[in-house]
């Protein structure tokens, strides 16, 4: 079970860090939860536009560097899935020994609401975790790739210009099936004296009949099955 340290009356500037899709509103209520009553303030918010983009991180190297700069602490409502990844845990921890080497008062506390409430991360403890963790990966892949090049599983890229063939061939094929599906209903449309393509789209829409892509029928899509 999972520890969360609360404190009533907390004190300082923070600056917030989101790189998980949580929006503004519900993280300052869970940071208001963290924090409790008390004389702080959150300076700024930093959000990740991608957060899925596991080694990019520019919005925490901002948020890091106006910590430093507001003697601020930062804080992140939601850290969970942050702490495995290798790129974030470096980048707060590098950032702690630079301070630490400056040889000020200053130093940068980490917050993570989910994880320990108001008492800052580990990072150091963290970042060890983090490339222990990396390591092990590592070396699995290798042992995995190593057992497929063993079985002559060719690695690598594919060649674009096969898979933009193959492509190509798949929709050629769909579209002559949806031409067979489709032109014995245009033809019986035709006999009911319907000759102009505009005709044609409104009778295939009156009939419930969807285009390739599930939308109504034009002219210019009756002329495209007619024509190819």
């Amino acid at each position: 079970m999972k520890t969360i340290t609360v404190n009533p009356r907390s004190f300082g500037r923070y600056v917030g860090y989101l790189s998980n899709g949580l929006n503004i509103d519900e993280a300052n209520d869970i940071i208001k939860k963290t924090l409790g009553i008390g004389s702080w303030t959150l300076e700024q918010w930093f959000v990740e536009p991608n957060p899925k983009r596991r080694f990019h991180k520019p919005e925490l190297e901002k948020a890091l560097d106006m910590c430093v700069e507001r003697n601020a602490k930062l804080i992140i409502p939601k850290v969970q899935h942050l702490v495995h990844n290798v790129v974030f845990v470096d980048l707060c921890y590098r950032k702690q020994i630079q301070v630490a080497q400056l040889k000020t008062n200053k130093k940068l506390d980490i917050l993570g609401c989910d994880l320990m409430g108001v008492e800052p991360l580990q990072m150091g403890l963290l970042f060890s975790l983090a490339m222990a963790k990396s390591e092990k990966t590592s070396k699995s892949v290798k042992r995995k790739m190593k057992e497929l090049k063993e079985q002559g599983v060719k690695l690598g890229a594919p060649d674009l210009s096969i898979a933009r063939a193959h492509s190509s061939a798949a929709l050629r094929a769909r579209a002559r099936e949806r031409k067979a599906e489709i032109l014995p209903i245009i033809k019986e449309i035709q006999k009911d004296g319907n000759r102009t393509l505009q005709d044609i789209a409104r009778q295939l829409n009156k009939r419930g009949v969807p285009t390739a892509r599930g939308g109504q029928w034009y002219a210019t899509s009756v002329r495209n099955i007619l024509k190819n």
